[in-house]
């Protein structure tokens, strides 16, 4: 039996949105939203998006199949997909599904492209892809230097769908360590929640979130497993001070 999410709408809100009525409408509003949160929105009422082969099948499943009620709350908070009954969850699993939806906002997906070698015209091939996190309001995403290495262009994929240009403006090579600037950006950042490492130890939960193949927001759990690790950097330099985990991380993460 699937569960039903609870959708609660103030009237301001409702009022806001008027105007979505029409399926037409709704699948044009329901691409800024996730797919992970449009997957999670059909499964808790209970409809099947397996057969979806790509996005755009799936945003048309979302707003032919889902409650005008459900459609409206994911355009307010696409994170309200992840609400469901709280005695349907056990407290871990409480506590693991809202850090999930209060971070995964922050996190973006990175692509580079560069020129194709021996093209008489200007065609981009695709270089790379992986994670970043949102900085600050400013538009600055931090990723890593490899994802970017031999790129002339990247982009930054939102939470919302949007992709759009990011600009180098900073590099660490020896600790692998990249910042963007993405111009267009400032009405989409939601910055990460900033925490210390310097009381970390080992046994403590790791919560991996990251989107190195654009395929929406994944999450990976495991323990602290050592601290004050070294590894070599992709310059072939030491990183000192490293914090190990078993937590599953996809390369480019």
């Amino acid at each position: 039996m699937a569960l039903r999410a609870r959708f609660h709408l103030s009237g301001w809100a409702m009022a806001g949105l008027r105007g979505f009525s029409s399926e037409e409408k709704a699948a044009g509003s329901l691409l800024r939203v996730p797919s992970s949160s449009l997957r999670r929105a059909l499964a808790a009422h209970g409809l099947d998006a397996r057969d979806c082969v790509d996005r755009q099948e799936l945003v048309a499943r979302a707003a032919s199949s889902l409650p005008p009620e459900a459609v409206k709350q994911l355009l307010l908070d696409p994170r309200s997909a992840y609400l469901v009954r709280q005695d349907a969850l056990a407290p871990e699993e409480a506590r693991s599904v809202s850090l999930f939806a209060r971070c995964a906002p922050s996190v973006v997906h990175i692509h580079t492209s560069a020129s194709a070698p021996f093209a008489m015209d200007a065609t981009q091939v695709p270089r790379g892809s992986g994670s970043g996190i949102t900085w600050d309001r400013d538009g600055h995403v931090i990723t890593n230097w490899h994802v970017l290495r031999g790129a002339e262009r990247a982009k930054a994929a939102f939470a919302d769908g949007r992709s759009l240009p990011a600009r180098l403006v900073g590099v660490d090579v020896h600790h692998d360590l990249a910042v963007l600037h993405v111009e267009q950006a400032k009405e989409l950042v939601q910055p990460i929640a900033l925490g210390s490492s310097s009381a970390l130890q080992v046994g403590q939960k790791v919560f991996a979130i990251g989107n190195p193949f654009g395929l929406d927001q994944t999450l990976t759990s495991g323990v602290v497993s050592g601290l004050g690790r070294d590894i070599r950097s992709v310059t072939g330099r030491t990183i000192r001070g490293v914090v190990q985990t078993d937590a599953a991380i996809n390369p480019g993460a």
